[in-house]
């Protein structure tokens, strides 16, 4: 981030422009650790949890960039979700209760999407993102999940209605 601000912008070597998009990814990356330091401290879940914001980080700025989630970003996740079940000791019930929300919640989306794919004649949304939110809501209980779905919508709107504009 300093080095951005110092160089304005360029590569120490070459001079070339570094895209804004880096020094914005690590604002926002930075800005997350910190607030889930200080809301966790130091603890079992604070590593658990700084793993799962960078590659839910990854994940978004590479959706955002290609409008594509990697596939072994699922991998990750499912990786991460065994690990938090295991290191943070977490009830075997409150694990199932959170898959079956999670369960529900993807079903719900999917149903979402491809109704109104078939209304609109048009994707609103991919098949990555369903799988992404069906993981997610792993960590999550019910209403958790679907204040993050609420969440990312509302972001994805407001993020998205701009190219909407350009279009007209």
């Amino acid at each position: 981030v300093f080095s951005y601000l110092f160089l304005k912008g360029r590569c120490r070597y070459c001079r070339k422009t570094i895209d804004p998009f880096c020094f914005y990814s690590e604002i926002i990356a930075g800005t997350l650790y910190v607030l889930v330091y200080f809301r966790l401290g130091v603890c079992t879940k604070l590593m658990g949890n700084l793993t799962l914001i960078s590659v839910l980080l990854m994940i978004s700025l590479s959706d955002v960039k290609s409008m594509l989630i990697p596939d072994g970003a699922f991998f990750l996740l499912l990786l991460i979700r065994i690990a938090f079940f295991f290191l943070m000791k977490e009830e075997a019930e409150t694990f199932m209760i959170r898959l079956l929300g999670s369960s529900l919640l993807g079903i719900f989306l999917n149903v979402t999407v491809r109704f109104s794919g078939k209304l609109t004649g048009s994707e609103m949304m991919g098949n990555g993102d369903v799988v992404l939110i069906l993981m997610l809501g792993s960590f999550m209980n019910v209403r958790e999940g679907l204040l993050a779905l609420f969440l990312s919508c509302l972001i994805a709107m407001i993020y998205g209605f701009p190219f909407i504009k350009k279009k007209q």
